[in-house]
């Protein structure tokens, strides 16, 4: 509340949407992927723990990589009418 006090005295325009949001970063979803998948693995060690998250890592296919970064205006629309709280992405 202070920070926002502050720059609201000295005129400083910040956007109105929550500032750690997942839903805002294109890497939070390959995190998502990752973590599900590696959920289904049962590493022994971490040498397997290392090679299981490289594998899931290389399976994600490009065009999930490609379609995070151009749905940012779409996240950005639900985020607002969401007031902050989750979405579908």
């Amino acid at each position: 509340m202070i920070t926002k006090t502050w720059l609201r005295t000295k005129h400083v325009p910040v956007l109105e949407w929550p500032a750690a949001s997942p839903d805002l970063f294109p890497i939070e979803n390959i995190w998502r992927i990752t973590k599900r998948n590696m959920a289904q693995r049962r590493p022994l060690n971490i040498q397997q723990l290392q090679d299981y998250l490289r594998q899931e890592w290389e399976k994600i296919s490009t065009d999930t990589w490609s379609c995070l970064v151009p749905s940012m205006s779409e996240r950005l629309v639900a985020i607002i009418r969401r007031k902050g709280d989750a979405t579908s992405w």
